[in-house]
């Protein structure tokens, strides 16, 4: 236990915009760090898996193609929890299963789901911000 007094309140799950998608979908993300155990597990077994391609140097675009097939289904299993508006090509919602979820991110071009990766992977987007009580924005406004 430390002796400092630090509070940071994180958000369990935070929504993402997919703006460059047609309906923009909102897509509630778990973090994709330390701090989600299942899909950091996960990380960690891949790395052992690519230790002696790594080691010997072989790192070439089938890695990186490979690791983020399997990023796509550990972002199905444990970072992805929810959504809204996402259709289907007949323009019906799709409801939210993990198996959608897979379908979903293997359908999106990999640069699209980089982004997700890269907002998720960020702990400070899921911290959550106290806002100002209304009153407290009420006096600002007056003093102004």
């Amino acid at each position: 236990m430390s002796k400092f007094r630090i509070d940071i309140q994180m958000a369990k799950v935070v929504d993402f915009t997919l703006f460059a998608l047609e309906g923009e979908p909102v897509l509630q993300l778990a973090q994709a760090t330390e701090a989600n155990k299942p899909y950091f597990n996960g990380i960690l077994r891949r790395s052992r898996r690519n230790m002696p391609q790594v080691k010997a140097g072989n790192i070439n675009v089938d890695l990186v193609i490979s690791n983020r097939a399997n990023d796509r289904e550990l972002y199905a299993k444990y970072v992805l929890q929810g959504w809204q508006n996402v259709v289907d090509m007949n323009g019906k919602a799709v409801p939210f299963s993990e198996a959608e979820a897979l379908e979903f991110l293997q359908a999106i071009p990999s640069f699209i789901f980089d982004e997700i990766r890269e907002f998720a992977a960020e702990p400070r987007n899921f911290i959550l911000e106290e806002l100002p009580e209304a009153e407290e924005i009420a006096k600002n406004l007056q003093s102004d």
